[in-house]
């Protein structure tokens, strides 16, 4: 999702927390250019379960971490952290995940507030339409785009 759809839908949801849930809401910004934002609950769900999947991935990775380091006396803890984050980085769970290097192990942290933050927005889209409210609606704007689902 681009800058402008994130900075729409972000608005959208601060504006319209309990109808963003099921229901359709539209946005109009100066130029004329109408959004039309939902948050669908089953695509949240896949999205927090694959970010869960990814997390007990790397945890995995972090226990033969842990035991390389226990059998190698002169592996060094920093390097097991360095590859876990990269592997955080691959993963694409960086941003609420680290590895951090102890004496002769390693473990990771959960940033628990950038996590809830990621989430916040899970299952969330919007469509972009240069139509005006007064000429369509919000709803046949998304069924429009439901039906690019039976092209070809």
């Amino acid at each position: 999702m681009g800058q402008p759809f994130r900075a729409v839908v972000d608005w959208a949801f601060h504006r319209y927390p309990d109808l963003f849930e099921e229901t359709l809401a539209e946005v109009e910004d100066k130029d004329g250019e109408c959004y039309v934002v939902r948050r669908n609950p089953a695509r949240a769900k896949e999205l927090a379960a694959s970010r869960q999947d990814k997390l007990a991935t790397l945890r995995t990775a972090g226990q033969a971490a842990d035991k390389y380091l226990s059998e190698h006396p002169r592996a060094a803890a920093k390097t097991q952290a360095s590859r876990l984050n990269q592997r955080a980085k691959t993963l694409h769970i960086d941003k609420f995940v680290r590895g951090v290097a102890q004496e002769r192990s390693v473990a990771l942290t959960v940033d628990q507030d950038a996590l809830t933050e990621l989430a916040r927005l899970d299952g969330c889209y919007a469509l972009r339409t240069d139509l005006s409210k007064a000429v369509i609606s919000k709803e046949i704007v998304h069924d429009r785009y439901k039906d690019l689902t039976q092209v070809e």
